[in-house]
């Protein structure tokens, strides 16, 4: 009965905006009824379900609250369309169906009727990206979340800005950053800088690191130079790895030997504890087999602690007992787990990551809305905004700045051991 229920309610759902479309647009086409795009806002829809999230999750203090719960929509600006470009077809369709339950779930949650979301498939290619950035002009859409990659924001960002349409990628790629196009994604260079300064200044002083030999690998490095540089150290040895294979071991070796033995049980017990760290900016599986490697090899736990980007925000890598007391920098976990657990109470599975972004992103729109002001300006309010993955703010070049925590491995869990800021320095 629950299922025949909900069908009745969504067909019902449907014709009423099959009947608004009608009346704004005249007689429909076969063909307009196949591609004309499904809207979803607060009112046209039934809500999946009526479990409200956490009213006191956000708690920004300079920067403004993105919490829907406490948005005031007593007043309800003009409308606002958000172009929600996510691939719905091809290889990916799986993350662009969780983003746009994602972001229907923050209208639902917010409840303003004029907030409008709709989704267009980028189809996973070049071609689609190209006929859904030509389908968002043709909506008139007020801005752009998304698209998910680098290479499809790339393709659509040129007409977007041709037609003074912000865009909000889920991209964590800083290189398609510019003017009016902005990174929602997390960038692994503020998290290394955020662990590594961390590291600093509990007395750690030698930094080596073991890498992927890769532009991200290279960039990490770059990182990691640039925060100790300024601290007035140099990295002490950096290896680079291609695979999980045989020459991994031989790598590892030589980062032992190339620091003088200083990582050997055997010739570091005159050494101050923990001491060291060993920055190892990988992930699940990949983190979990190249630990077990380096501590096989005979460096020593006792003097270095392993130390990571945001990749190791994973229970995955909760099994590998030769993580325990490891550092990476992350959002606190504590009000991710929250939204994770709303959304799995609505849609009956638990989402990845970026879904937490497609959910802060209409948020933030939605204040931005209130305000009537969807202005590259205004997205660059200094004081930044609340959100599930904590505090941020975009910089004037498009890419984010998130107050990040640190996090240790401890005892199955993940323990926050240095609280993220509540808010931004000027």
């Amino acid at each position: 009965m629950t299922s025949i229920y909900s069908w009745c309610n969504r067909i019902s759902s449907l014709l009423l905006v099959a009947l608004v479309l009608l009346l704004a647009t005249g007689p429909a086409t076969a063909e307009d009824l196949h591609v004309r795009p499904t809207i979803y806002n607060s009112t046209n829809n039934e809500p999946p379900t009526k479990a409200s999230f956490m009213p006191n999750l956000f708690t920004g203090d300079k920067a403004e609250s993105i919490d829907p719960k406490g948005q005031d929509n007593t007043n309800p600006t003009k409308r606002v369309k958000i172009g929600l470009l996510v691939p719905l077809s091809g290889t990916n369709a799986g993350i662009g169906q969780m983003l746009q339950n994602a972001s229907e779930l923050a209208l639902f949650d917010i409840g303003n009727p004029n907030l409008i979301v709709l989704p267009i498939d980028t189809q996973d290619t070049k071609i689609g990206a190209e006929k859904a950035i030509r389908r968002a002009v043709e909506e008139k859409v007020d801005i752009i979340l998304g698209p998910v990659f680098s290479d499809t924001t790339k393709t659509i960002a040129p007409e977007a800005l041709g037609n003074n349409i912000n865009v909000i990628s889920f991209s964590s790629d800083r290189s398609i950053a510019e003017t009016g196009v902005f990174t929602l994604g997390f960038l692994p260079e503020e998290q290394i800088e955020r662990v590594v300064n961390f590291a600093y200044g509990q007395g750690v002083r030698d930094f080596s690191a073991l890498v992927t030999d890769d532009d991200f690998g290279r960039l990490s490095v770059e990182k990691l130079q640039t925060v100790l540089r300024d601290h007035g150290v140099e990295v002490k040895h950096v290896e680079y790895y291609k695979g999980l294979d045989e020459k991994l071991s031989a790598r590892i070796k030589s980062l032992i030997t190339a620091t003088g033995g200083s990582l050997d049980s055997k010739k570091s017990s005159n050494l101050p504890p923990r001491s060291q760290a060993l920055l190892v900016p990988e992930g699940g599986k990949n983190l979990q087999s190249i630990a077990a490697r380096i501590f096989r090899h005979g460096v020593d736990s006792n003097h270095i602690r392993l130390i990571g980007s945001g990749q190791w925000d994973d229970p995955l890598i909760l099994n590998e007992p030769k993580l325990q007391d490891s550092w990476f920098a992350s959002s606190a976990p504590v009000q991710r787990e929250a939204f994770e657990k709303h959304f799995n109470t609505v849609y009956g599975y638990k989402p990845i990551r970026m879904a937490s972004l497609a959910y802060d992103g209409v948020s933030l729109i939605a204040i931005l809305a209130r305000k009537d002001d969807l202005s590259r300006a205004a997205l660059l309010d200094e004081r930044g905004f609340a959100g599930v993955n904590g505090i941020f703010r975009f910089r004037k070049d498009g890419t984010i700045e998130r107050a990040l925590s640190i996090l240790e491995v401890n005892d199955g869990k993940f323990k926050e051991i240095d609280p993220a800021p509540t808010s931004f320095g000027n």
